[in-house]
């Protein structure tokens, strides 16, 4: 496949750039992944207490939740990788079907409420590979298979995964994925200033083949992955690892 490179959510949101830096866990005013200005179209790395240049925006909106999240330590083995744009989530959960079978879903979720997002889960399948390169992203094919809430408590260390399918509800407990005493934090900054720090935490995915993705998380000297792309048969499903920073980039 093509290199993969990064872009937003949506074309719309195409001024809104990410750039993190990482935070000690414990410092208190930087437990926020992001805390927005209203002309922010880039953000400085946050290492400790920051404001935003310009007067704050509704506290619906000053929070971001970009990043992976889980159901903690008691619940390895299954994910949720957000991309947190203005007031639309986009999301990418790792699971598994009734057979145990690793696949995933997609949710576009706008904002619903004060921290909270809903949208439509989807399920994504492409017809049985002829051969190792025969992905072709016009013949994909998406199914709405229920609807999902994300509910933050508004702290930025936790909140609630609610999902409706098949007549069944079930609510899941979240928390950010962090690896040891760092986690990721930043700050938005007006137009012009250039971030200082590279930080690659996002979905990444390839617009001249779309419909498979690479979810990121950067942590110091480690990238965390989970590639979401296809089986033999068509079939969604998952992989997830880490690399370790060798040679700088």
């Amino acid at each position: 496949m093509d290199a993969l490179r990064r872009t937003c959510l949506l074309t719309l949101f195409a001024a809104t750039l990410l750039a993190c830096g990482f935070a000690a866990a414990q410092e208190e005013p930087c437990k926020n992944h992001f805390i927005l200005s209203p002309s922010g179209e880039k953000c400085e790395p946050g290492m400790g207490p920051q404001q935003p240049a310009d007067p704050p925006l509704p506290k619906t909106q000053q929070r971001n939740y970009q990043g992976l999240w889980w159901g903690g330590p008691s619940e390895a083995g299954w994910n949720l990788n957000l991309s947190h744009q203005d007031d639309v989530i986009f999301a990418l959960w790792a699971t598994y079907d009734e057979t145990g079978r690793a696949t995933w879903f997609s949710m576009t979720a706008a904002l619903s409420g004060p921290d909270m997002y809903t949208g439509t889960l989807l399920k994504s399948h492409v017809p049985p590979f002829a051969n190792p390169s025969g992905y072709d992203a016009s013949r994909i094919t998406l199914t709405p298979i229920g609807t999902a809430t994300l509910a933050f408590d508004g702290t930025g260390d936790g909140g609630t995964f609610t999902y409706r399918a098949g007549g069944v509800e079930r609510k899941k407990r979240i928390v950010p994925l962090t690896i040891g005493p760092k986690t990721v934090g930043c700050a938005w900054v007006p137009d012009g200033v250039t971030p200082t720090t590279r930080n690659s935490t996002d979905i990444w995915w390839n617009p001249s083949a779309p419909g498979w993705a690479m979810a990121v998380l950067h942590i110091p000297d480690a990238m965390i992955f989970t590639w979401f792309t296809y089986a033999g048969d068509g079939s969604p499903t998952w992989f997830y690892g880490m690399s370790f920073d060798v040679y700088g980039d």
